[in-house]
């Protein structure tokens, strides 16, 4: 079964987008199954309104900027931060 991230946000030339020097970051995605869950990635891709994660798991995905943290310090994530869907934490659906 394929798991669909609700919350994507790709931006309308991704191929204009350069990859970086990857940044760690925790990244927020809302899965269909799970809901909200917090991964450890990284951040490879970016402009003012989009950031593209490669996530163990999922691939190279595009997110809001605002789903996007540097540390887990950024944001009180507790025990909801996961290396990977083996320890993902349901924390309800907020689908955007």
């Amino acid at each position: 079964m394929v798991t669909h991230i609700l919350n994507e946000h790709w931006p309308p030339r991704p191929d204009q987008l350069a990859e970086q020097d990857p940044i760690r970051v925790v990244a927020r995605i809302v899965l269909e199954d799970v809901g909200e869950t917090w991964i450890q990635g990284d951040a490879i891709s970016w402009d003012a309104g989009h950031t593209r994660v490669r996530l163990a798991d999922y691939g190279d995905i595009w997110l809001k900027p605002a789903d996007v943290f540097r540390n887990p310090s950024d944001r009180d994530l507790g025990s909801h931060v996961q290396s990977g869907r083996e320890g993902i934490a349901k924390r309800g659906t907020n689908a955007q």
